[in-house]
């Protein structure tokens, strides 16, 4: 014979997992505190997070290159690669020395001095 708290138990259980399939939840206090705290994710997040990222990598590698062969040998290099043909053009674009990466290769002489 069958515990009858046990069925109703069972039946309770089946009841609540049946809500929770068509969507429904259950909140308590703590539960409805926590979900407000949480802000809605912009789209664009999501993609300026890692463009930052990017552009502080290619920044740094460029001031450190800037810094460790100077101006002129740095120069020199870019006009090599600009010269060449295919996808080193392209780099040589990318490789050109900014203002940005002058001034970043500046303050990092200023600071490791």
């Amino acid at each position: 014979m069958a515990d009858p708290n046990l069925a109703n138990f069972n039946g309770r259980l089946k009841r609540i997992h049946d809500a929770y399939q068509r969507g429904a939840r259950f909140e308590t206090a703590d539960t409805a505190r926590h979900q407000r705290r949480h802000r809605a994710r912009r789209p664009w997040g999501a993609l300026l997070r890692p463009l930052l990222i990017v552009l502080v990598a290619v920044f740094g590698l460029k001031t450190m290159i800037y810094s460790h062969l100077g101006a002129s040998a740095y120069q020199a290099r870019v006009t090599e690669m600009r010269a060449a043909t295919g996808f080193t053009h392209y780099g040589a674009v990318l490789m050109q020395a900014d203002p940005v990466t002058r001034f970043l290769a500046a303050s990092t002489k200023r600071l490791l001095r």
